[in-house]
């Protein structure tokens, strides 16, 4: 999903592949709270939506963030993305 998000990146700027990411990632979570139980299959599915919105999104937001900072900035903003990440992540483990 990067490699589509990067194109449209490119040519209709970052509004578009972040806006359409997270109508993905939102209505994948819905999906899932308002049919559950879900088979096997639905859940893959799901997932995978929600994953190809997270991949839409977060690339656009990176990109998008880092092109505002000077590029002897890139290495700072590159690791403050990450870490943001990886605390979301264990933010929402822990939740």
């Amino acid at each position: 999903m990067a490699a589509l998000a990067g194109k449209l990146l490119d040519k209709k700027g970052a509004r578009l592949p972040i806006i359409i990411g997270i109508i993905a990632s939102l209505t994948s979570l819905i999906l899932m709270n308002v049919l559950a139980p879900l088979s096997n299959l639905a859940i893959v599915l799901l997932y995978v939506l929600y994953y190809g919105g997270y991949g839409m999104c977060f690339g656009s937001l990176m990109t998008s963030g880092l092109i505002t900072l000077g590029k002897a900035s890139h290495a700072q903003g590159n690791a403050i993305f990450n870490t943001l990440q990886q605390f979301s992540g264990a933010l929402g483990t822990a939740l």
